[in-house]
């Protein structure tokens, strides 16, 4: 066997999906069942099928699989937040280093986002929460 084979990252839906293709080629299953089985409509249980015997099982595996999220926070602006967090707002609590963060160096992420850099470089130490005791 020439060629190489390359590793395909698949979630358990979409090997499922697979195995019900697999019988629905060989006429194993109709396509009512298989649309069932699937939780979609049997129009998308022919349109997966149709997709499924012309690329295989590459058309199965979500498009946007490895593709960064188009919201993901700019890794050099955060890194430019920490030096300046190192630098001039160390002693600050996370809402207060917020705040002078977007008022004088035009932060443009949420404060959540602000905490999680920062937990990820040592600067803040998440707490949990205390749990109200009920009488």
């Amino acid at each position: 066997m020439e060629g190489h084979m390359e590793n395909i990252h698949m979630s358990i839906k979409e090997v499922n999906r697979v195995s019900i293709l697999d019988q629905l080629k060989r006429k194993a299953m109709k396509q009512k069942k298989a649309a069932s089985i699937m939780g979609v409509s049997v129009r998308q249980v022919r349109r997966l099928l149709k997709v499924y015997r012309r690329e295989g099982v590459y058309a199965l595996v979500h498009k946007l699989r490895g593709i960064p999220s188009n919201n993901k926070a700019d890794p050099a602006v955060l890194d430019a937040a920490i030096v300046i967090i190192k630098e001039r707002y160390a002693d600050f609590s996370v809402t207060l280093i917020h705040e002078k963060l977007i008022s004088h160096h035009e932060f443009p992420y949420s404060r959540e986002t602000l905490r999680g850099a920062m937990i990820a470089v040592g600067l803040w130490k998440p707490t949990r929460q205390a749990t109200p005791v009920i009488h």
